[in-house]
């Protein structure tokens, strides 16, 4: 949210560009480890490999605004408590139709935590749904693994493309996508939910059993 408003003029831009492409680092690497909250803050920069997730929600109505404006505000809150339980979540943001969480997941079993999250977000917008009352509620849950770029404060790469592009095919089918590099790293049984769609991407009906039993 913009508080404060301040002229930017051709001098501006021409100083802070050259300041910018003067300080510019010869070689900016990939971080071997997870940077914390604090060195991102303080850098404001870093690029490393990370699972993106994605919630889109496809909205069916264009002019109802209180129920599109109450549709937004109940789900960017649920599913960003969904996503903010797991310890590898790093980031929540929404832009648009989506929801964004950005995970760091090195080892396998922190892509399991992923995978698990994935179904308790399903779960939540399933119980979403039923107790709203909500009908022709459409949306699909995305996770890739990639490079992800921070800068500025806001997230880069073409990862997060790469997401919204699944996310968003027609028809939006409710379901739970993973890419295959995402399948391999969790155990067999979580495999085994997940059937082939076009490569890489895999889908399943994944559920949180505690969720959807309500």
């Amino acid at each position: 949210m913009i508080k404060e408003h301040f002229p930017y003029t051709i001098d501006d831009a021409v100083f802070n560009i050259r300041s910018r492409v003067s300080s510019k680092k010869k070689d900016f690497n990939l971080l071997k480890n997870l940077p914390s909250v604090d060195f991102l803050i303080n850098e404001g920069k870093a690029c490393f490999k990370a699972s993106v997730a994605c919630v889109y929600l496809k909205l069916n109505s264009e002019e109802n605004i209180s129920d599109n404006m109450f549709i937004y505000e109940t789900v960017t809150s649920e599913v960003g408590k969904a996503m903010s339980e797991d310890i590898n979540c790093i980031d929540v943001f929404a832009i648009g139709n989506c929801i964004y969480g950005i995970f760091y997941t090195p080892i396998k079993e922190t892509m399991k935590f992923l995978v698990d999250c994935l179904a308790k977000i399903h779960s939540t917008l399933i119980l979403f749904t039923n107790i709203a009352g909500l009908k022709d509620f459409n949306y699909r849950i995305v996770a890739n693994y990639g490079d992800v770029y921070f800068a500025n404060y806001h997230w880069f790469g073409n990862i997060i493309d790469n997401v919204l592009d699944e996310a968003r095919k027609e028809p939006t089918d409710n379901y739970v996508y993973i890419t295959d590099f995402i399948r391999r790293n969790i155990t067999e049984k979580y495999q085994n939910f997940f059937t082939p769609e076009k490569m890489p991407w895999f889908k399943a009906n994944m559920v949180n059993t505690i969720f959807n039993n309500f």
